[in-house]
């Protein structure tokens, strides 16, 4: 089953008695390419969400594409990262690949993935718990894509005893080859070791062929 197709059959069942659905998603892109949430927040008016996408030219689309629904969204123009500064955004160069992506991390790879230290977009950073400052609702559902910055992003999660329902994020590559470049936590064992630490804290975690889905037992 593909994973997005998963994620949303997941969301439906888990969250079908709820009145009110909170989610936050960090790296929402332009909320349309590969996005897992785009029709359920469209669909379902019982979501609101917070929707972070550093990029700013991806915001902007980010923020027309959903227009008509902005009533009950928050949009927000930064990066999740460990400190509260300005970060370098590095910008995927490689012609093949998807445009609009861009990581924290520099990283080369063979899924068109190449990340120059001279393109990059100076973008706004603030912590987790910076977040949870902007945020007044309980956090239902949390997605996160954020080209290998996943697993920094859940340890800060984690730190904050923040315990969403629903945690979906893009899983790391499999082994230190699939990153030339040497700075992405790759490999079964950092996986793993997430895997375990959810499995500690309650959760159904389940690895796909793309990303983790992660379910509260409640």
């Amino acid at each position: 089953m593909n994973d997005e197709i998963k994620f949303i059959e997941t969301f439906k069942q888990r969250f079908s008695n709820n009145t009110h659905i909170f989610l936050v998603q960090i790296g929402a892109n332009d909320g349309v390419m590969a996005d897992p949430v785009h029709t359920l927040i469209k669909t379902d008016s019982r979501i609101s969400a917070c929707l972070i996408e550093p990029q700013k030219e991806e915001f902007e689309k980010l923020k027309e594409n959903y227009k008509s629904y902005e009533n009950r969204l928050m949009f927000l123009n930064v990066a999740i990262t460990s400190e509260n500064s300005d970060v370098k955004l590095y910008k995927n160069i490689d012609p093949l690949g998807s445009s609009g992506h861009s990581s924290l991390l520099l990283r080369q790879n063979e899924f068109a993935s190449h990340f120059s230290e001279e393109a990059y977009e100076l973008v706004k950073g603030i912590n987790f718990s910076k977040l949870l400052e902007k945020i007044s609702h309980t956090i239902n559902a949390l997605i996160i894509d954020t080209e290998g910055y996943d697993i920094k992003i859940i340890n800060q999660v984690i730190q904050n005893k923040i315990y969403p329902d629903i945690i979906f994020f893009e899983r790391p590559y499999p082994s230190s080859g699939n990153d030339r470049l040497g700075n992405v936590e790759t490999g079964n064992e950092v996986l793993g070791n997430m895997v375990n630490t959810l499995e500690e804290l309650d959760y159904d975690a389940q690895v796909l062929s793309g990303n983790v889905l992660c379910v509260k037992n409640t």
